[in-house]
């Protein structure tokens, strides 16, 4: 339970560092695009499914080229609080609200949520002078509903 705060907490500060896209073909920051690409299993948008509380969500991503690990960041927040992040692969399947978070501490209920897609930077410089490995951003969802 704390290893997973402590993740979660990791990829926060990683994510409030903005990085700078690296030299030579890698993606530049912005240059990506992400969406829902299935909830519970249906593919979103043609099924009449809603991303909800403990129930499963993936992302359809492009722009992520010559990329080794490209990364999906999930959040979802209820009344401004967060109370759900996890990071992972961009064809890993989320759970919304995870094993254990504020959202499942708070007995579930409706939350406003955003995916963000990223990698880390490789190579000699990619940790910053504050010991912080840096990223780079290259694209959000717009936030979506998760019923309760």
């Amino acid at each position: 339970m704390y290893r997973r705060l402590a993740l979660v907490l990791s990829v926060l500060v990683a994510l409030a560092v903005v990085g700078v896209a690296s030299a030579g073909t890698l993606p530049a920051s912005g240059s990506g695009t992400i969406g829902l690409g299935s909830v519970d299993g249906s593919v979103a948008g043609f099924a009449r499914v809603q991303p909800h509380y403990e129930g499963t969500v993936t992302f359809n991503s492009a722009g992520t080229g010559k990329l080794k690990n490209p990364r999906i960041y999930v959040r979802c927040y209820q009344n401004g609080v967060l109370v759900y992040g996890e990071a992972g692969g961009a064809s890993d399947t989320f759970t919304l609200g995870g094993g254990w978070s504020l959202w499942v501490a708070n007995g579930g209920g409706s939350a406003q949520c955003w995916a963000d897609l990223y990698y880390f930077k490789t190579g000699n410089h990619e940790w910053n002078g504050s010991g912080q490995q840096e990223y780079v951003w290259l694209a959000s969802t717009p936030g979506w509903d998760a019923a309760a």
